[in-house]
């Protein structure tokens, strides 16, 4: 008996390593991101629930039952009726098993979590964002054709494993948080990893993920200022006058550098544009990000309080506006499909849990969540697994860490 629990944990933590690792992997296949992710979290599931260890939360279960009725009442028959088209079987099927999804990857993150097994996913999930940051460098020094083509996006945005540059640098932002919240990592190893996964962050020449990034490091230089003792202010004020005085004495040469960069890598002139224009920044270099914005506020001010329905955002946007894009900002995105009580909710709860954790909780979980947070501002990430889960892992120590949470029968349905 002690020798097949040993091994079916030795199967678990197998799996979870595998979902970390495999949760920076998002290809289309067959119209669904599919992810060897998807795979570890079904075999997982699978275990939970053949043990009779699964857990439900119940709130959560009813809250994403009464989105799917409502959803599927407004997006069946008031909104093909108020807009009048047809109505359409594939894609609206695929959107809900989507929402699905998010629900396997919210319990999921909820049942490691009260496992107290997180740690092992967030290991496999650093591991691979660091090996494709190595070679996101490796491939741009050298310009490995087959790298190229398998590794960046139009043949100069890198990606890594995902579909879409954007998600890559904010999953890497994710990676970087992970690391300088360690308080366990010793700080010239974590020094020298988030230096790489910055430079990967650079060399998939995203904005958001830009910003993003700066965001994380700000709060970071913040936190650690805080801990500073009295006699290291000095220090590092003059040392940080001496710095600033040595790029101004020889300006013309960083300048010089920086004309080289954009020179040697042009994709950098779509971040370099964030410090020249910043208007032209949300609508230059392929983003139309104002234009698709103003799509999602205008299904909003005609379907505020329900929605359109999951799966119908894109019939009604175009309907309205003549844009055929998503949203491009998950809140906009959530708020238009789930109406504005539900999405109103649900972020109210992302934010809930992201500062409690941060305060009270688990802080380098809660950067890392805030990461995905700050990128929602400008992708669409309703549907992201790495959302769903570290929500749930969120959700899960919130729980068990206030009143409410000491688990009762109640509130949680057992397998």
């Amino acid at each position: 008996m002690e020798h097949t629990l040993k091994h079916d944990n030795t199967i678990l933590y197998f799996l979870f390593i595998t979902l970390g690792i495999f949760l920076n992997m998002q290809k289309d296949m067959f119209g669904y991101n599919f992810s060897f992710a998807d795979v570890a979290t079904v075999c997982v599931m699978m275990l939970f629930l053949v043990s009779g260890n699964l857990i439900i939360e119940v709130k959560t279960l009813l809250f994403f039952l009464v989105l799917l009725m409502v959803s599927l009442v407004v997006g069946t028959f008031y909104i093909p009726e108020k807009y009048d088209f047809a109505i359409s079987g594939k894609p609206y099927i695929s959107d809900y098993l989507k929402v699905l999804s998010s629900f396997i990857y919210f319990t999921l993150g909820m049942n490691i979590v009260m496992r107290k097994k997180e740690e092992y996913v967030l290991k496999g999930y650093v591991f691979m964002a660091v090996i494709l940051a190595i070679i996101s460098i490796f491939a741009s020094v050298f310009r490995v054709s087959i790298l190229q083509i398998e590794f960046f996006f139009f043949d100069d945005r890198f990606i890594g494993l995902l579909n879409d540059p954007n998600y890559f640098a904010v999953a890497q932002c994710g990676c970087l948080a992970l690391l300088l919240f360690d308080e366990n990592l010793k700080r010239e190893k974590k020094g020298i990893v988030s230096f790489i996964v910055v430079i990967s962050i650079l060399l998939s020449a995203s904005k958001t993920g830009f910003i993003t990034m700066i965001s994380i490091l700000l709060l970071f230089a913040v936190l650690q200022g805080n801990k500073l003792k009295r006699n290291a202010v000095a220090p590092l004020v003059f040392g940080s006058a001496f710095f600033i005085s040595m790029v101004w004495i020889y300006s013309e040469k960083v300048m010089a550098f920086y004309l080289y960069l954009l020179e040697e890598y042009p994709v950098l002139n779509r971040i370099a544009v964030l410090f020249s224009d910043g208007s032209a920044a949300i609508s230059a270099g392929g983003s139309s990000r104002q234009m698709v914005w103003e799509g999602g506020l205008s299904v909003i001010r005609e379907n505020s309080i329900l929605g359109v329905g999951i799966g119908r955002y894109i019939q009604v946007v175009e309907e309205i506006s003549g844009i055929d894009f998503l949203a491009h900002n998950t809140y906009l995105q959530i708020i238009s499909e789930w109406g504005l009580i539900l999405g109103i909710i649900l972020f109210l709860t992302c934010f809930y849990v992201c500062i409690f954790n941060f305060l009270r909780g688990d802080r380098r979980l809660a950067v890392f969540f805030f990461a995905w947070l700050i990128g929602s501002l400008s992708i669409s990430f309703n549907n992201s697994r790495i959302f769903w889960i570290t929500l749930g892992f969120l959700f899960a120590i919130t729980f068990m860490n206030t009143k409410e949470g000491q688990v009762s029968k109640r509130e949680l349905v057992h397998s």
